[in-house]
């Protein structure tokens, strides 16, 4: 009865490392992609195929603003990071399934992994709902900058900026910004989709939820009210912070220009 009992509980956690193993090693592969699109654009803003060209003192001017960087390095960096992380996850399944063979009570070890994988997974649901949230978000103002330069006519800044000779194809390039939002969405959808699937996973095979539900709404609860600060605070850095010096750099020059 006892060894019956050991059977159906290694072929469960059988299944249950196979379709971690191979969750992760999609996203693995998800990931390296991700990396090796994030550096090669990178590498274009640096090298000036993607570009701004301003107007200073009736010159064409090619400029790589500093803000072009931000998401390709995110993404390069959260790629670098996930690939490590991920890579470490393949490796300690693998030996948490060498335990479960060659060992007659691999319960020490192999539940307290599921365990840590289980809570990762609860934090992985609000994390990845805000990283998408904010790529969404800052990408969707930068889109809709460049499509209202592209439209307006007849204006300071627009003079100050041709558009029309920027990017190389100013629509096309507007297109690929919206392309790569539908693809974060697209993306953060099948994500959720897969956490969810992996969850419900663990819950069925260790009956995790009804363990201490509580812990767990906790836990769900701080990820998302850390992950709401951070956001907050990517804002004013990124938004407000740029936006009041660019304020107080217009009044000193509009004021020095008064004077001369």
């Amino acid at each position: 009865m006892e060894k019956k009992y050991m059977e159906t509980q290694q072929n469960g956690m059988y299944r249950l490392i196979n379709f971690e193993k191979k969750t992760k090693s999609l996203s693995l592969i998800f990931f390296l992609i991700l990396l090796f699109i994030s550096v090669i654009t990178i590498f274009l803003i640096a090298t000036k195929r993607v570009y701004l060209e301003i107007i200073n003192n009736g010159k064409n001017v090619h400029i790589t603003p500093w803000w072009f960087y931000i998401l390709p390095s995110f993404y390069s960096l959260y790629s670098i990071i996930e690939i490590i992380l991920i890579s470490i996850d393949i490796v300690t399944l693998k030996k948490a399934w060498s335990i479960v063979l060659n060992e007659t009570n691999a319960q020490n070890f192999t539940p307290l992994f599921f365990l840590k994988t289980y809570r990762n997974l609860l934090k992985k649901q609000a994390t990845s709902f805000w990283i998408a949230f904010s790529c969404i978000f800052y990408l969707s103002i930068f889109t809709a900058i460049i499509y209202g330069l592209s439209k307006i006519k007849n204006q300071t800044i627009v003079k100050r900026i041709n558009l029309h000779n920027s990017f190389s194809d100013p629509k096309a390039f507007i297109w690929f910004l919206v392309s790569i939002l539908i693809l974060i969405a697209m993306t953060y959808i099948f994500k959720a989709i897969s956490l969810k699937i992996r969850r419900n996973n663990f819950e069925l095979f260790f009956s995790i939820s009804s363990i201490d539900y509580l812990e767990i709404s906790r836990l769900k609860s701080a990820t998302h009210k850390f992950c709401f600060k951070v956001f907050l605070w990517s804002i004013f850095l990124l938004v407000l912070m740029p936006i009041a010096l660019f304020i107080l750099i217009s009044k000193k020059m509009l004021r020095l220009s008064k004077k001369t």
